[in-house]
């Protein structure tokens, strides 16, 4: 997978017309949303399951990481170098690379699924068995609001620094990637707690799931209202710490309720839900909206401001997917891995 979208980065640098980068970007969007469904199987069948949420915090802060460098080298070397290809030329390198190295990761057996009764299960069954989780269907569902949020936002940022502050396309985002940066002390930090937290209740990982977009969503609101401006900054500074502060519990779920057969299906669905619901529609309809309601800096603020309560609406059902954790997780203990 990370092959294939940095080859497909490279490509797009390459396009000539609308249709030329739009294609490229499918093909890179479906990179994206395969490595971590296989990156998180991966990461949860090598360490223990009271860790998991910490080490899989650790990776979680790979993709604000990876954002923030694309917008402030993004910008940078666009400008620097009078041309927008450059960047993709630059950023398919590291990928192509990264993914060679991970063939020769080690990975665990396969497991075939089977049902009650010992038969093979198909795909679309064991999709169908994977949805049938309460928690999951929960945690999709808070995940999709989540990430509504986090990519309005984030897709939007640097248009409502340059237009609130008339800075360069650089200068914002060097601004829009420091917020984004944060999610590097968001994800260990999610993983820290979560585990802490489940190691003294049994939903404690779902509970620092619930308690993390509240906080995101208001301090998000009110960096907004002061323009990202003074204590504007300082609280969008902490809603990029905790814009992502989610995931490593998230992603820890994931795998604590599923049998080995499923560990890998059961990220595929949150990525592929948290995209359709959440990431696909947000940052269009704030574009729309801001449009309706008189673009500009003024136009674009209320519409990221109505995106907010999306943080909110994610904490409800991640509360929801903390009452069936426990009993989710009980049902396949007793599961284990053999490497390979």
């Amino acid at each position: 997978m990370g092959i294939t979208w940095s080859v497909f980065t490279f490509i797009t640098g390459t396009a000539r017309s609308f249709a030329g980068v739009l294609l490229p970007r499918l093909a890179v969007g479906i990179g994206e949303a395969g490595f971590p469904a296989a990156s998180t199987a991966l990461l949860g069948s090598a360490y223990s399951e009271k860790n998991r949420a910490r080490i899989l915090g650790l990776f979680s802060a790979s993709m604000p990481l990876g954002m923030a460098l694309g917008m402030m080298l993004g910008g940078y070397l666009s400008e620097t170098y009078d041309s927008w290809r450059v960047p993709f030329y630059v950023f398919a390198v590291p990928g192509i690379i990264l993914g060679i190295m991970a063939f020769f990761l080690k990975d665990y057996k396969t497991v075939k699924p089977v049902d009650e009764l010992g038969n093979h299960r198909g795909f679309f069954q064991e999709v169908l068995s994977v949805i049938r989780i309460p928690t999951l269907r929960w945690m999709y569902a808070g995940y999709a609001a989540n990430l509504a949020m986090v990519m309005g936002f984030m897709v939007w940022i640097s248009a409502f620094i340059m237009r609130t502050q008339e800075l360069s396309v650089a200068e914002a985002g060097m601004i829009g990637g420091t917020i984004g940066l944060m999610g590097i002390i968001g994800g260990p930090m999610g993983g820290f707690l979560a585990d802490f937290w489940q190691s003294k209740n049994i939903r404690g990982r779902a509970y620092t799931m619930a308690v993390m977009p509240s906080i995101a969503s208001i301090t998000l609101f009110i960096a907004l209202h002061f323009d990202l401006v003074g204590i504007g900054y300082l609280m969008a500074i902490l809603a990029g710490i905790f814009l992502v502060a989610c995931t490593p519990a998230a992603n820890s779920i994931s795998q604590d309720v599923v049998a080995p057969s499923s560990k890998a299906i059961s990220w595929a669905l949150a990525a592929f839900f948290s995209i359709l619901f959440g990431a696909a529609w947000a940052p269009p309809v704030v574009g729309a909206a801001s449009d309706m309601l008189g673009g500009g800096a003024e136009g674009l603020k209320i519409a990221l401001m109505m995106l907010t309560p999306m943080g909110l609406i994610a904490s409800v059902c991640f509360y929801q997917s903390a009452r069936h954790y426990p009993q989710d997780t009980d049902k396949v203990k007793g599961y284990s891995l053999e490497g390979e």
